[in-house]
């Protein structure tokens, strides 16, 4: 029995590293190109636990760490346990749409200091009009790093947050 043999041509085994090699260097340029975005996107999630019931996000570790920050800065003013936050105010709605509601209020007071001081806020993130006001000193550095953290949070809540949680970002946003 005789084997053919076929040598490939350079511009066959060209052809098939090109084919190799597309993909990783897509994948990468997407990362390059999107670098920042997926750098908040991650910082979003908190932190990421991998086991072997599969990967979860806890967003408690990210609610801890913005709850420290602001302890940093106003020492009095949070506690941990926020249990007496609202309690005052008793809510039917659902802790989901108690965060929603917050985080319509964090926007609006910004979008509104925003266009008051003649800022555009057209197409623009709140975080980034935050950033804005405070770099024009309209507000301060620390309210404008506390507004960030707050922001932060809000935006990586998941629709399972539960009433402690949002009582805890309640007491955060009042805080400020």
């Amino acid at each position: 029995m005789i084997h053919e043999t076929h040598n490939p041509s350079n511009y066959e085994l060209t052809i098939r590293f090109v084919e190799i090699l597309i993909w990783p260097v897509v994948f990468l340029l997407l990362i390059l190109v999107f670098k920042r975005n997926f750098t908040e996107a991650m910082g979003r999630l908190g932190s990421i636990k991998a086991d072997a019931t599969g990967v979860s996000l806890t967003f408690d570790n990210l609610l801890d760490s913005a709850t420290e920050t602001f302890k940093k800065s106003r020492p009095v003013a949070v506690a941990k346990s926020a249990s007496n936050i609202g309690s005052e105010e008793k809510t039917t709605e659902l802790p989901y749409q108690q965060l929603i509601d917050i985080k319509k209020e964090l926007d609006k007071s910004i979008f509104d200091l925003a266009k008051e001081e003649g800022i555009s806020v057209t197409d623009r993130s709140v975080s980034s009009i935050c950033t804005e006001l405070t770099n024009k000193n309209i507000i301060n550095t620390e309210n404008g790093a506390l507004m960030q953290t707050l922001i932060e949070v809000v935006n990586a809540a998941r629709t399972d947050i539960t009433q402690q949680q949002v009582d805890r970002i309640k007491a955060l946003w009042h805080s400020i």
